[in-house]
């Protein structure tokens, strides 16, 4: 028996490191490349009267953007470089990157063959197998949600995730010593303590942090409050009523993450408010599509049910959103920015949409990457 048992032991210990180093093997970062930010297009409105601008920036990222955090970091830095060469920043100037663009952090550090799937859900089941058993430990602690897979790939990898995002965008923040809202990140229960970005457990949540010229990050995180259908198995609302402004150097300003700013009643809750940002994405070609409406949310009341499946999704971003939605307020100044790129088989669409004087401004239409200076 004992005989027996020894043998198991040898061949379990066989496994385990066989495991290990299979797990181990093939996660040493691709080489970063910059072709797609060389050729980043530019548009200005206005001049710099000394009261400050917005800068919208959307970046045309690839899963080996997000192989590490170095990665990360020289992607988003690059863009910003190219803002400070055309002289955009001043002390007052306002960055915005777009929806997710923390999130496919969650991809940082594995294997080569997760960033070269030709499929999202090749590349979770590669990612699952390769961390077993922190999958698994996430798995069995996770709350009860639709999805749990994907529930536990984010918790599992939440904590490095916030991290990189935080360190990504304090540096430069202070690098360029300019205000940065930086795009939003999945995490569980995040929350700012001694100026640091951490994690806590239970609910995940879509949000957005923003940070000070000097890297510090304003202690109120944005919360994302109306989920899409493809969030809505794994993530968990915010709520209304938490909506922080920030004074930021351009004023008193409301940050909406993409489809919040669909919702009349999310407007109710902006009082003082005099500049809404709204960091965005939109799936591939889907603007030039026909627009499907809200989803399983009740019609807002103000919406022509007729335009739902005849106008494009453009036209109802435009007449439904940030543009027609900001007069409700006192707010004359707005902007929605949208993270474009491959990931893996879902791509991008969004061209940038711009208020001032209360008046809407279309964008640059360009499929590659952007940067709009509105200068206030």
């Amino acid at each position: 028996m004992k005989k027996y048992l020894r043998y198991l032991v040898i061949f379990t210990s066989i496994i385990v490191l066989s495991y290990n180093i299979w797990s181990a093997s093939g996660r040493k970062s691709p080489p970063s490349t910059f072709q797609e930010t060389c050729s980043t297009e530019q548009e200005v409105f206005g001049t710099n009267s000394g009261r400050g601008n917005l800068i919208g920036i959307q970046p045309k990222l690839s899963p080996i953007d997000f192989t590490s955090e170095t990665s990360f970091f020289n992607a988003i830095d690059d863009y910003l470089r190219e803002a400070q060469r055309v002289n955009f920043f001043t002390d007052r100037s306002v960055v915005v990157f777009p929806e997710y663009i923390g999130t496919w952090l969650v991809a940082v550090d594995e294997k080569e063959a997760v960033y070269t799937a030709s499929k999202l859900q090749e590349a979770m089941e590669i990612m699952v197998n390769s961390n077993l058993g922190n999958f698994l430990i996430s798995y069995a602690t996770a709350p009860n949600v639709k999805n749990k897979t994907a529930y536990s790939l984010f918790m599992m990898k939440s904590q490095q995730m916030a991290a990189i995002y935080h360190r990504t965008f304090s540096r430069l923040a202070n690098k360029y010593q300019v205000t940065i809202v930086a795009g939003s990140i999945i995490l569980p229960n995040p929350q700012i303590k001694n100026n640091q970005l951490i994690t806590g457990s239970g609910d995940l949540y879509n949000v957005t942090v923003i940070y000070q010229p000097k890297g510090t990050p304003y202690p109120q995180i944005i919360k994302k409050v109306f989920l899409t259908s493809d969030e809505e198995p794994f993530t968990t609302a915010g709520k209304l009523t938490e909506t922080p402004i920030f004074p930021l150097p351009i004023g008193n300003t409301a940050i909406l993450i993409c489809t919040d700013s669909w919702f009349p009643e999310t407007y109710e809750h902006l009082e003082n408010t005099e500049v809404i940002i709204v960091p965005s994405y939109s799936k591939e070609n889907s603007w030039s599509q026909g627009w499907q409406g809200y989803s399983d949310y009740s019609v807002p009341n103000n919406v022509e049910k007729k335009d739902i499946g005849t106008l494009t999704q453009e036209q109802a971003w435009l007449k439904y959103s940030l543009a027609e939605r900001i007069k409700t307020t006192k707010a004359k100044v707005g902007m929605s920015v949208f993270l474009r790129g491959q990931f893996w088989e879902l791509g991008s669409d969004g061209f940038p949409i711009l208020v001032k004087d209360g008046k809407a401004i279309q964008g640059l239409r360009v499929r590659g990457a952007s940067i709009t200076c509105l200068w206030l």
